[in-house]
């Protein structure tokens, strides 16, 4: 593309800008929803230099940081005095920031250096993308993990959990078990038994006021917006990305039980058969997380896979689950990562573009707050469509991009092949009853 071409492209692109603010003016609210002085966040001018990757491993791992929304202070598992191998994943993922690491490990109480649970040490680390980690604090962090043997398939539902849940409980003073009451307890309160999920307005004022919003601008893209972040402080611990999901679906953070529920039941089912979404979540299976999970005796850094991470409770959530959020809800999900010197280092985005836009601000890789537009309809407001022209100039932006569809936009898709945009939205899948069938089907009177 020559330089006029460049400059006419841009030139359009800022054209586009205005008439989308133009735009916005329909969409206005008669006041913001709270008052007071926004901050301003910066935009990384510079591309991180992404880490060379291990040889010998297809995966890479998300690192996610020791600090939680509760602050815990994570220490590593002592390695498990048995003889019995533990249970093996590899993992991939996109770094949050830029940078991927991988990361594999394993645990035993083999003294030679180059063994772990009797198998070669090279051969367990690679498996759950722990290279270039020293042994001992492989094993650290593979302390939890069961049932490793050679070729073993990925923890999942058909493999099973591989990860010794009753020991993590021993060792964070968590409960020893959960109790059936409390299932039951717990299974009316989010089957809205209690109370039903309120219009997204009225949860606005009801439940994300209910803490002190913070007010910040200058997001990519969106640079002109202020937007209201809710903190997610309130309520379980180390849940902070199903609470997050639970205001922005539910309207309150009480539901994430649910929504880790219904995660974990697609997960599932998508795992088990020729499922859409089959492919992409076999390899997303196949990526291992450095992870930390807390309870009242404090935390432990673990590694999990995301079956794992779906269903051992209290441990922090990788940001590659939002793929699974935006095919669960229908949604088209804007992830902007901040770091601790509230920079802009990434822009992540998962779901079909004509879907529901919803925004989350992902803070210093620990924890997960939900955004909304401050002064503009959120049931409304859509980020501008991403293409390489209208992402040009941003440092996450990438030369690569130019030449492809928008669909393939860097942005948009990161996960390859394995993820086709042009397929659509995934049918969004909702219960129903043999009762409620039965009615439909002879027009008879439905049963209480």
């Amino acid at each position: 593309m020559s330089d006029s071409q460049q400059g006419a492209s841009g030139a359009s692109a800022r054209g586009r800008g205005s008439l989308w603010l133009e735009d916005l003016n329909s969409i206005r609210r008669d006041s913001p929803i709270y008052n007071g002085v926004p901050s301003v966040v910066t935009i990384r001018q510079s591309q991180p230099q992404s880490q060379p990757q291990q040889q010998g491993s297809p995966v890479k791992v998300v690192t996610l940081d020791d600090d939680s929304d509760d602050n815990p202070d994570p220490q590593p598992h002592p390695p498990q005095q048995q003889g019995n191998p533990d249970n093996t994943i590899t993992i991939n993922s996109d770094s949050d920031d830029g940078p991927v690491q991988e990361v594999t490990g394993g645990t035993g109480n083999n003294s030679s250096d180059d063994q772990i649970w009797g198998y070669a040490r090279a051969d367990i680390q690679a498996y759950y993308g722990l290279q270039g980690l020293p042994r001992a604090r492989a094993v650290n962090l593979l302390g939890y993990q069961t049932g490793y043997a050679p070729q073993a398939d990925y923890p999942s539902p058909t493999s099973g959990l591989r990860f010794d849940v009753a020991q993590l409980r021993r060792d964070i003073a968590g409960n020893s078990r959960v109790r059936q009451r409390e299932i039951d307890e717990a299974y009316s309160a989010q089957n809205f038994a209690y109370s039903a999920p309120l219009p997204f307005e009225e949860a606005i004022t009801r439940n994300w006021l209910a803490e002190a919003p913070e007010l910040v601008r200058g997001f990519p893209m969106v640079e002109e917006v202020e937007f209201l972040l809710q903190p997610n402080m309130a309520g379980a611990s180390s849940n902070c990305f199903f609470k997050a999901v639970a205001l922005v679906v539910y309207g309150d953070h009480t539901f994430y039980g649910r929504v880790k529920a219904e995660h974990l039941q697609l997960f599932d089912v998508a795992l088990r058969w020729e499922h859409p979404r089959h492919g992409l979540y076999h390899q997303m299976n196949a990526r291992f997380y450095s992870t930390v999970v807390t309870g009242p005796g404090g935390a432990r850094r673990t590694v999990a896979n995301i079956y794992q991470m779906l269903t051992v409770p209290s441990m922090y959530t990788a940001l590659d689950v939002f793929d699974i959020t935006a095919d669960l809800y229908n949604l088209f999900i804007v992830v902007y990562t901040l770091d601790g010197n509230n920079e802009v280092t990434n822009v992540t985005t998962m779901g079909s573009y004509n879907a529901r836009h919803v925004f989350i601000c992902h803070v210093d890789g620990n924890h997960f707050k939900p955004m909304i537009p401050n002064e503009y309809y959120a049931s409304e407001f859509q980020l501008p469509r991403i293409t390489y022209q209208s992402t040009r100039g941003y440092p996450m932006t990438s030369r690569r991009d130019e030449n492809k569809h928008a669909l393939d936009h860097s942005w948009r898709n990161r996960w390859a092949g394995k993820l086709d945009r042009r397929q659509g939205a995934l049918p969004v899948e909702h219960a129903f009853y043999q009762t409620t069938l039965t009615s439909v089907m002879r027009g008879t009177q439905l049963r209480q």
